[in-house]
């Protein structure tokens, strides 16, 4: 039986059907959905951090894209209740993409993680390998990717 759900969101049409899915899933399994979207970790040098311009730029862009991931956050609960989901929320989590889904989906015991097959990243994807690659190789729970 499915109490908690983890959908990934980043914007993309991908991540979005994701949540079309996890949500008429959540429906019929009177789960629990949970949104997450994650702000990648940007690695600086450290002689560059030290820098105060440096500092304004990476506090001005953790704010963006905390804006940014509230709006696609906000969207993504809209979507999930008109596809029948009643219980959702959302977390906005810092790090490497698929390892915060990961350490998420564990520390909520998750039930099932959905994501989309291809995000916002698809050139570090093809260079890399796709979050959702990673997520569903490595996790403790089922994964349903959506394309």
């Amino acid at each position: 039986m499915l109490k908690k759900i983890l959908v990934a969101v980043d914007g993309s049409q991908s991540s979005f059907r994701a949540v079309d899915l996890a949500s008429a899933i959540a429906d019929k399994f009177d789960a629990k959905l949970i949104t997450i979207y994650v702000i990648r970790n940007m690695q600086l040098p450290d002689a560059m951090r030290q820098m105060a311009e440096v500092e304004m730029v990476q506090e001005t862009r953790l704010t963006t894209l905390q804006t940014v991931g509230q709006k696609i956050l906000s969207e993504a609960k809209d979507r999930a209740k008109a596809n029948g989901a009643k219980n959702v929320s959302a977390e906005i989590r810092p790090g490497d993409p698929a390892g915060a889904i990961l350490r998420y989906a564990a520390e909520e015991k998750i039930d099932l993680i959905v994501m989309g097959s291809r995000g916002l990243g698809q050139m570090e994807a093809m260079i890399l390998g796709s979050v959702s690659s990673k997520v569903s190789n490595l996790a403790k729970v089922g994964c349903l990717t959506v394309h």
